[in-house]
Protein backbone atom coordinates (compact mmCIF):
# COMPACT_ATOMS: atom_id res chain seq x y z
CA UNK A 1 0.00 0.00 0.00
CA UNK A 2 2.66 2.48 0.94
CA UNK A 3 4.42 2.00 -2.59
CA UNK A 4 0.79 2.63 -4.54
CA UNK A 5 0.51 5.49 -2.25
CA UNK A 6 4.50 7.09 -3.14
CA UNK A 7 3.07 6.32 -6.86
CA UNK A 8 0.00 8.52 -6.82
CA UNK A 9 1.50 11.14 -5.01
CA UNK A 10 4.61 11.26 -7.60
CA UNK A 11 1.73 11.36 -10.45
CA UNK A 12 -0.07 14.45 -8.17
CA UNK A 13 2.98 16.06 -7.60
CA UNK A 14 3.59 15.85 -11.69
CA UNK A 15 0.20 17.76 -12.22
CA UNK A 16 -0.11 20.27 -9.08
CA UNK A 17 3.18 21.67 -10.06
CA UNK A 18 1.78 22.29 -13.82
CA UNK A 19 -0.68 24.37 -12.07
CA UNK A 20 1.91 25.91 -9.61
CA UNK A 21 -0.81 24.49 -6.84
CA UNK A 22 -0.16 21.68 -3.88
CA UNK A 23 -1.45 17.90 -4.57
CA UNK A 24 -4.43 18.34 -2.14
CA UNK A 25 -5.87 21.05 -4.59
CA UNK A 26 -5.53 18.52 -7.15
CA UNK A 27 -7.23 15.66 -5.12
CA UNK A 28 -9.72 18.13 -4.10
CA UNK A 29 -10.32 19.30 -7.46
CA UNK A 30 -10.57 16.33 -8.82
CA UNK A 31 -12.95 14.64 -6.33
CA UNK A 32 -15.49 17.70 -7.07
CA UNK A 33 -15.34 17.38 -10.73
CA UNK A 34 -16.58 13.66 -9.65
CA UNK A 35 -19.47 14.78 -7.45
CA UNK A 36 -18.01 14.02 -4.25
CA UNK A 37 -18.10 16.09 -1.35
CA UNK A 38 -14.63 17.06 -0.36
CA UNK A 39 -14.92 17.81 4.17
CA UNK A 40 -11.60 18.68 4.81
CA UNK A 41 -10.49 18.65 8.43
CA UNK A 42 -7.20 20.75 8.87
CA UNK A 43 -7.14 22.96 12.00
CA UNK A 44 -4.64 24.37 10.54
CA UNK A 45 -5.74 27.97 9.51
CA UNK A 46 -3.32 28.46 6.68
CA UNK A 47 -4.09 24.96 5.23
CA UNK A 48 -8.08 25.68 5.35
CA UNK A 49 -7.41 28.69 3.47
CA UNK A 50 -4.94 26.66 0.86
CA UNK A 51 -7.60 23.83 0.32
CA UNK A 52 -10.21 26.37 -0.85
CA UNK A 53 -7.74 26.91 -3.95
CA UNK A 54 -10.12 24.73 -6.71
CA UNK A 55 -11.20 27.21 -9.44
CA UNK A 56 -8.50 25.93 -11.67
CA UNK A 57 -9.61 23.20 -14.38
CA UNK A 58 -7.59 19.94 -15.17
CA UNK A 59 -7.26 19.39 -18.62
CA UNK A 60 -8.42 16.51 -20.16
CA UNK A 61 -5.32 14.35 -20.30
CA UNK A 62 -4.88 15.28 -16.68
CA UNK A 63 -8.14 13.50 -15.75
CA UNK A 64 -8.06 10.56 -18.06
CA UNK A 65 -4.03 10.35 -16.34
CA UNK A 66 -5.93 10.26 -12.55
CA UNK A 67 -8.37 7.70 -13.76
CA UNK A 68 -5.61 5.32 -14.65
CA UNK A 69 -3.76 5.49 -11.53
CA UNK A 70 -5.80 2.90 -10.12
CA UNK A 71 -8.45 1.59 -11.74
CA UNK A 72 -9.36 -1.10 -8.66
CA UNK A 73 -9.75 1.03 -6.03
CA UNK A 74 -9.45 4.40 -7.72
CA UNK A 75 -11.29 6.47 -5.65
CA UNK A 76 -9.92 4.61 -2.03
CA UNK A 77 -6.54 5.12 -2.55
CA UNK A 78 -7.09 9.02 -3.18
CA UNK A 79 -8.96 9.16 -0.34
CA UNK A 80 -6.39 7.51 1.80
CA UNK A 81 -3.52 10.09 -0.13
CA UNK A 82 -5.91 13.30 0.56
CA UNK A 83 -5.61 12.15 4.70
CA UNK A 84 -1.83 11.34 4.50
CA UNK A 85 -1.29 14.57 3.13
CA UNK A 86 -3.49 16.17 5.73
CA UNK A 87 -1.63 14.93 9.01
Amino acid sequence: MKEEIICLLSNFTKIANAHNIGVANVIIRYLLGNNIVVLCTSTKEERMKTNQNVSFKLTDEEIKEIKSMDKKNHFSLIILLLKWLNK
